[in-house]
């Protein structure tokens, strides 16, 4: 096979070129600018230690949740390859519970099954609305390329479980008969912790003003410090991918 020299050097041309374009328009702010960044994202989030038992004292790991994230953060570029930036968010956080059921096996006096009563769970999941306070130091690593850590600071707006519960007997034909669903619907408020905090960890990437963001936030508190009851401390996992644009001022 023949290498035309010709077009390697325009392949490497080409490359070059797009290098120094995507550098050029990727660049983190100059030292001594302030900026507004609005955002908006997607959450994934779960609470270690929120285990639920049901009527059989089986207990159900909580999965984690989607939900949304939204506010804005005000950056200052301190110096050439770090800034520092305080948001305020709205975020949704909790998790949820896979369906489950609990039985009870009723038998004649010859071991035969007479009847199967039970009550099956379902939509089972614990809602949390946060207001975030982030504090969070970034370190340019490349062109547009951060990582961060920091602290970040939550206030509880309100918090609810819900969950629906549907009862069923089957007799010994196999015929099974439901109940009417029962929706429940608790508030969490009064056993929430006022104060929250995490450690979020991330990284970021911007192109011509728009930055796209993922973080994980490890809880390190307890949500519900207010129960005084002997259990297992309930702190938050989160994961954040946002989109954000930055307004230079």
């Amino acid at each position: 096979m023949t290498i035309n020299r010709n077009h390697i050097k325009r392949i490497f041309l080409a490359l070059s070129l797009l290098a120094f374009t995507v550098a050029s328009y990727a660049q983190h702010p100059a030292a001594g600018t302030f900026s507004v960044i609005p955002r908006l994202g997607v959450s994934l989030s779960s609470l270690s230690g929120m285990m639920i038992k049901t009527t059989d004292a089986v207990e159900h790991t909580p999965r984690f949740k989607p939900g949304v994230v939204a506010g804005v953060d005000f950056d200052y570029q301190f110096m050439p390859n770090l800034s520092v930036m305080v948001g305020v968010r709205y975020s949704q956080q909790g998790c949820k519970y896979d369906n489950t059921k609990t039985e009870t096996t009723t038998l004649d006096g010859n071991h035969q099954v007479v009847r199967i009563t039970g009550s099956g769970y379902s939509d089972w999941k614990t809602q949390l609305h946060l207001l975030t306070v982030p504090i969070i130091l970034n370190g340019y690593i490349g062109p547009g390329l951060a990582i961060k850590t920091g602290v970040e600071i939550g206030f509880p707006l309100s918090g609810r479980m819900k969950y629906t519960e549907t009862g069923y007997t089957t007799n010994d034909k196999g015929v099974t008969v439901y109940t009417k669903p029962e929706y429940f619907d608790c508030d969490l408020k009064p056993a929430l912790s006022s104060v929250s905090v995490a450690i979020p960890v991330g990284v970021s990437y911007e192109f011509s003003n728009v930055i796209i963001d993922a973080r994980y936030n490890l809880g390190l508190t307890d949500l519900q410090s207010k129960l005084n009851v002997v259990r297992d401390k309930v702190r938050s996992n989160v994961f954040e991918f946002t989109a954000a644009y930055r307004f230079k001022l």
